[in-house]
């Protein structure tokens, strides 16, 4: 929730629209150094929708898999990269 009201006012900030999808993740535990892990993955890819893709509109979707894995997709409307070029 902390993250969520970080990114919001950083996305915001930058003219986009920031939607939150996030399943119950009670049961997942996660140590010290893992949670601050995810957090700079999701800052770092949320960053780089709005600076590289220019996006309007992000989705943050947060999910457990398989096993008790966490699954994360971050989803915009920003410009694409060329396939020709990945």
């Amino acid at each position: 929730m902390a993250f969520e009201r970080r990114v919001r006012r950083q996305v915001q900030a930058a003219g986009c629209a920031l939607t939150v999808a996030i399943v119950p993740l009670g049961h997942v535990q996660l140590g010290a150094r893992a949670t601050l892990q995810v957090l700079r993955i999701l800052q770092e890819a949320l960053t780089n929708a709005l600076r590289h893709a220019h996006a309007q509109r992000i989705i943050l979707k947060a999910d457990v898999g398989e096993a008790g894995t966490l699954k994360f997709a971050i989803e915009d409307d920003g410009s694409g990269m060329d396939s020709d070029s990945v």
